[in-house]
């Protein structure tokens, strides 16, 4: 592994670690001293070392009382200065001193592995240290820096970052979080974002993990072997960042320059004829115009284009963040307007006319055999018109749709969007609302079915703090009285969100039918997490376990995507605690334990490039009995995914390869 990471540092010309920590600061703070015994101290000084003191630090010294002076950096600065000619000052520092021997003796593994192993240029440097001078490509940062207080911490770690990034924009250092502290694990993400650093330019290693050169060369390598494509996407993000300040300057001026009568002019000519309120009208037009502002950012669209250029298909490391949650909230946003708006449609009155694509939610369904339906009042049931679809494989959607409606799930709801044309509404060309009717169930796992494939859904649909999937039901439209809105509202159902116009086009497309498509944002990669266990096959096919978790730990993440041909594709995503587990109990069994028949087994446990591989997406297939992830690697043979099997230590496994990952996805969410 050392060999490799220094022939990857050479190849990529990285020359210049640096690593931060109060351990090599050159003179104590205040805080260091806090417990140095200071009573002690000021009782034990001579005539003669007052004098000196005096004449060292100014008249300051016999103004401030003895806690005053404990507590100030320049007066600490002053004594350690003299304390080879104070004898009081020892025991003051003698602790201080110990405590930075034990602090560099921790350290050591680290600065053999850059400087010797590594053979890089090695910067000690302590806490008020100029990074931006060192021109570091590596940089080793203490959490704490020999402050004991989290949030100042936190504040001085992600400042030195954020500064040393935005001043190497174009070749941004990697950065490696360094603490003896237990809290490390919790506190990374946070400062990863206080910073303002990617994940792929990050990452955090506990001191005592710093005595294991494979473990730390591992972290190195992950960030240098992506490092290119890493600074293509933080130049994306910061453009971002400047195109929106810009954007925000032209957009202001543009908007201010509309007078009153020019709003006035808007209402009278158009909107009074249409009956739309003139706030939406102008919320919808100035979130265009702004679109448009940032989509004439020439910056942006040639970092924009950068990142199209990135060669997506080579094999990146693992991030030690799990996906992010965010993805649910970015695609919930891209679908729906925000709630904040949504609600203001009907905050001044309740029971206003719904808009195309309002999405209303019907009570919970209650279980029970048989279809369940709400109960209509004066509603006609359209789904005798003829109007059937078929989905990609062929099969009636309607007659799905009955097969699979018998059974109902907790937090199970009829939803039904607006279809309506708006001007048909506000023109009273209509007395009644069309609308489509589907199922919200909480998003799960279970919504990714390879049988649903073609069926309309929306991934995703945020009502408070749940989530929902919608499974549109395209041949069971229903009609609603205008009049009885309020009464089906004062009943349990609920105006939920709105979709964006061109999601509401797609439903009101797909059920005319084919005869128009409305093209929408694909849908990002959904998530959900699963429960996890992983055995490894013994001499005498009996199964030892390495690992466990359960799936409220989120330590095992499914991603779900589609192929080009529209099929479901499934990826297992493993934490970094989880990878780290695996690595230790592999190293830990005994040679004897492996069986001869299969030597790729002992191969696993010292091949960095298996472990890496392991914690990227590894596909599996929930149809089938089980899955071997890791085609084209020695570890195709060794490794198998399954989802319908459960096993237990000690069972016979003969039948099995050698390690078996087990997901239970029933304990999924």
């Amino acid at each position: 592994m050392i060999d490799q990471v220094r022939g990857l540092l050479e190849q990529n010309k990285v020359t210049v670690a640096v690593i931060v920590d109060d351990a090599y600061d050159s003179l104590p703070v205040a805080e260091d001293l806090a417990d140095a015994g200071w009573n002690s101290f000021f009782d034990d000084l001579t005539a003669e070392d007052e004098q000196n003191l005096t004449a060292e630090f100014g008249a300051r010294y016999d103004e401030m009382e003895a806690l005053e002076l404990a507590e100030d950096n320049a007066f600490i600065a002053t004594l350690w200065r003299m304390r080879n000619r104070i004898r009081a000052a020892e025991p003051v520092f003698a602790t201080y001193d110990r405590a930075q021997s034990q602090k560099r003796t921790v350290l050591e593994p680290l600065v053999h592995l850059l400087r010797d192993d590594l053979q890089l240029t090695v910067n000690l440097v302590g806490r008020d240290a100029s990074l931006v001078e060192l021109n570091g490509q590596i940089i080793f940062l203490d959490l704490f820096l020999g402050f004991h207080e989290v949030k100042t911490a936190m504040n001085r770690a992600a400042e030195k970052v954020r500064r040393l990034i935005r001043s190497k924009e174009e070749e941004p250092p990697s950065v490696i979080l360094l603490s003896a502290s237990s809290e490390l694990k919790r506190l990374a993400p946070e400062l990863r974002d206080e910073a303002e650093i990617l994940g792929c330019q990050f990452r955090w290693i506990p001191k005592g993990a710093l005595k294991d050169p494979n473990a730390v060369a591992e972290s190195i390598y992950d960030l240098i072997v992506s490092h290119s494509d890493a600074v293509k996407l933080n130049h994306f993000m910061l453009r971002w960042e400047k195109a929106l300040e810009r954007s925000k300057g032209l957009f202001m001026k543009s908007i201010r320059s509309l007078d009153l009568a020019d709003y006035a002019n808007v209402q009278a000519l158009i909107l009074e004829s249409e009956g739309e309120p003139l706030g939406d009208y102008v919320l919808d037009i100035y979130d265009l115009h702004l679109h448009s502002l940032l989509e004439g950012d020439e910056e942006l669209i040639a970092a924009a284009k950068q990142l199209s250029g990135i060669d997506w298909a080579r094999e990146y490391p693992p991030a030690q963040f799990m996906p992010s949650p965010e993805l649910n909230t970015i695609m919930d946003g891209a679908l729906f307007h925000n709630v904040a708006r949504s609600d203001s449609y009907f905050s001044e009155d309740p029971y206003r006319t719904p808009r195309l694509g309002e999405v209303l939610l019907g009570p919970e369904i209650q279980a029970k055999k048989g279809r369940p339906e709400p109960e209509q009042a004066e509603c006609e049931d359209l789904t005798n018109n003829g109007l059937v679809s078929q989905n990609d494989d062929g099969q009636n959607i309607a007659a799905h749709v009955e097969t699979e409606a018998g059974e109902t799930t907790d937090q199970e709801h009829y939803a039904y969007v607006v279809l309506s044309q708006a001007c048909d509404l506000q023109h009273c060309e209509t007395d009644r609302l069309l609308l489509l009717r589907g199922r919200a169930k909480r998003y799960n796992w279970k919504q990714h079915d390879r049988k649903l494939r073609g069926q309309v859904k929306t991934p995703i649909m945020q009502v408070g703090v749940e989530l929902f999937s919608v499974d549109w039901e395209i041949v069971t439209p229903e009609t609603w009285l205008l009049s009885e809105l309020p009464t089906r509202l004062k009943s349990g159902y609920r105006r939920a969100r709105t979709f964006r116009l061109p999601f509401a086009l797609q439903l009101q497309q797909a059920f005319i039918g084919r005869l128009g498509r409305v093209g929408t944002l694909a849908a990002l990669p959904t998530r959900y997490v699963s429960a996890i266990k992983v055995f490894i096959k013994r001499g005498d096919n009996s199964a030892i376990q390495l690992l466990e978790a359960s799936g409220s730990e989120a330590k095992a993440v499914c991603l779900v995507g589609r192929t080009p041909k529209n099929e479901l594709i499934e990826w297992l995503l493993l934490s970094p605690d989880l990878k780290d587990q695996l690595r230790v109990s592999l190293q830990n069994l005994a040679e004897d334990v492996f069986p001869n028949e299969n030597p790729g087994l002992k191969v696993l446990r010292s091949d960095p490039a298996f472990l890496r591989a392991l914690s990227r997406g590894l596909p599996f297939n929930r149809e089938k009995q089980s899955s071997r992830p890791l085609e084209k690697t020695p570890a195709y043979d060794v490794v198998q995914i399954f989802t319908k099997s459960t096993i237990e230590a000690g069972q016979d496994i003969r039948k099995y390869r050698g390690m078996v990952i087990e997901l239970d996805l029933e304990e999924a969410s």
